[in-house]
Formats: C-alpha cells, structure tokens, sequence
C-alpha cells in the first residue's frame, strides 16, 4: 500500500493564530478611538463653554468650527445711557461721504465669512455688494462670472469694478473695496475722507512698495478710489486695455492699472504720521513684540512699521485676517464698551444736540484737517 504524507499543519496553525491577532487588534484599536473620540470631544465641549462662558437666553452661544449664526450680534438698546445720540456726528458726515463697500469673496465663504462681514461692519456703509462666483440675493452678493481661485482674483476686481461703473458710479462718492477677512471702522474712514473730493482721483489705503519699485496698496487691508477714480481706470484701462486679463496679486495689478490711468496712491497717515490701514490683523500691529526686520512687511510697507500701542491711528481705519469671532469682539469693543469718565470723542454731544447738518460739518471738517494733515 502506498502511503502519502499528509501535508504538516504547521502553516495552518499559524495562519489562524495571525488571523485571530489582527481580528483582536482590530477590536482593541476600534474601542480605544472611539474612547478617545468621545474623550476628545467632551474637551472640545468644556473648551468651547470656557472660551464662550454664556449666561443662557441673554447670548447665544457662537460655535468654534463651521459657520457662526447670523444672527449672533444683536445692538443695544439706542435708549441706553451710553449710546444716547451718540452717533449725531457720524451719521451727519454719513450723509455727505456716501460710501460704497464691495467685498471680495467667494461662493464657499458666503456662509462662513461673508454673513458675519454684513452683520458687523457693512451694514454702516451707504450701499454694499459682495463680488462672488454666485449670486445670492439675500446676502447682496453678485456673481461676477468669474472661475474660483486665487489666480482669477485679479478679474473678480475688475468686473467688480466695471459692474460699480455701470450701475452704482454716480450714485455714491467713495468706492472701498474689501475682503472678507478685513474689519472696518466706517465711520474714520469718511474722517479721512473729509478731506479729499471725490471730483479727484484719489487712492488711498495702507500704502506698499514692490521690490520692483512699483506703489500700490494692501488688497486684505482694503483701498478706497474716488469716483473720479474709478471712473478713470475703468474707461482708460479696463475697457481699452489687455492688461485687464492679466494674472498676478490683485493689489499690486490695481496699483498698475492705476497708475496707467495716471493716478498715484495718496497718503492716508494722521497727524502723528500713524498709519490707519492695516494688511495683518490687530493681535500683530498692536502686541510690542521685537521687531523681525526679515519679515515681508517691514521690506513692503512704504513707511517705518511701529509695533505696541503707538502702532495704529486712533482712527484706525482697517485691519485685516479678522475672523468672524473676532468682527464680533471688535463690534463689542469698539461700539458698545465705554470706560466710564473718559471722553472718548472730541465732539460734546449736549453742545451738538441743536446744531444744524451745516455747523456739525463744518465742525468735523475743521477737525479733519488737522488731523488729517500728515506730519511724515
């Protein structure tokens, strides 16, 4: 009889052994994540309570991740004692320095950016729009018929542009074109603006230098054009003009185009020759930290950079990488908090409170010219 060997049982065994080490391993992992998940997630929770204390049903809460509620901020009461006709002055000049802001976004920021931008600072200029790949009406936000993307942002501009000429330009006097991750303080912007005729072309805002000498200003702390000058750029460079398709930073092409429209940057500085537009965000301009003389900005800005509290104007005008949460505290701090004893304006509302629009302007544009002439 022939008699076979039958195949070793070695091999099986510890295929089977393998296999039950991974099935366990796998189990183990499974549970340990998911132990941690939820572990992690509770921090998050005792996180988000620690850095957002809430006193229920007066505040609600603003998540840290994904959109933040639109209907977050919520003005006081005008009634109240601090605010009483505290904006007389600001909204006698509002009258006389028509403002238009559009902002530079993009359909996927509508709901994470663009939303909080109208609900803090827009809502004070005259007219707004948002510059978008789509449109939605109940943002105000056009769409400008141009790809998404970095490389495109340049176009975004000048079809935001032709769009102001064609439909808004005889409309307004001023023409502030921002992004959605820039703060504004409206109401020092028609400070500046007081003293220039909209009739001119004027460009002002936080005021740059390229390496390769050419003027231009910070696109992310925002520029403002006169109507005369959008009026310029637009029939003498964008509608004849190839340099319109054009690709590169839109802050620097904008310098281009209008300088080839023969309009140079204005100085925007105050009085103490304190810049009042900003390309990074307060935390940056305002800490005293050393000065790093290799960062970008200290090669690009045509001015000396301060850092600490003399860094800014006291009517600062514009910051820029402002976070939604952070528009909110802004709104809170510049608004709504008074340090009681301390006048804060250098206008006495009770003095103010029967002046005709006539003497309150001729008030603030005596104030405006002096602060407004730079002592560089």
């Amino acid at each position: 009889m022939l008699i076979m060997d039958l195949p070793s049982q070695e091999p099986l065994r510890r295929a089977s052994a393998f296999l039950v080490g991974v099935v366990v391993g796998s189990l183990f992992c499974f549970c340990y994540l998911k132990w941690l998940d939820a572990d992690t997630f509770q921090i998050a929770k005792m996180e988000k309570q620690f850095v957002f204390p809430v006193n229920s049903g007066l505040l609600p809460s603003l998540p840290l991740e994904g959109a933040l509620p639109e209907t977050a901020l919520s003005d006081h009461n005008m009634s109240e004692i601090a605010h009483v006709e505290s904006t007389m002055v600001a909204d006698a000049i509002a009258k006389d320095v028509r403002v238009f802001c559009w902002v530079l976004t993009g359909k996927a920021n509508h709901k994470t950016r663009a939303v909080h931008v109208k609900a803090t600072w827009l809502k004070r200029c005259n007219g707004f729009m948002f510059g978008s790949s789509m449109k939605e009406e109940s943002l105000g936000a056009v769409d400008l018929g141009v790809p998404e993307g970095r490389p495109f942002l340049w176009r975004k501009t000048v079809k935001a542009f032709s769009h102001i000429y064609e439909r808004h330009l005889n409309d307004y006097d001023w023409f502030l074109k921002a992004d959605d991750d820039t703060y504004v303080i409206v109401e020092n912007l028609r400070l500046l603006l007081l003293s220039y005729n909209p009739n001119s072309s004027v460009y002002l805002g936080s005021n740059l230098r390229h390496p390769n000498h050419q003027k231009y200003m910070s696109g992310g702390a925002g520029y403002v054009l006169s109507r005369n000058a959008v009026k310029e750029v637009v029939e003498k460079v964008f509608q004849r003009n190839t340099f319109a398709q054009e690709v590169g930073p839109e802050d620097l092409l904008m310098g281009k185009a209008l300088e080839l429209a023969g309009i140079r940057p204005s100085d925007s500085l105050d009085a103490y020759g304190r810049p009042r537009f900003f390309p990074l965000s307060p935390q940056f301009h305002v800490h005293p930290r050393p000065p790093d003389k290799k960062f970008w900005l200290y090669t690009f800005s045509q001015y000396p950079m301060r850092l600490g509290l003399n860094c800014c104007s006291d009517f600062a005008i514009s910051f820029h990488y402002v976070e939604p949460d952070l528009m909110y505290v802004l709104e809170y701090f510049i608004y709504h908090l008074r340090p009681f004893g301390v006048l804060l304006v250098p206008f006495n509302r009770l003095s103010l409170k029967n002046t005709s629009h006539i003497e309150v302007m001729r008030i603030a544009s005596s104030f405006a010219a002096t602060f407004n002439k730079a002592k560089i």
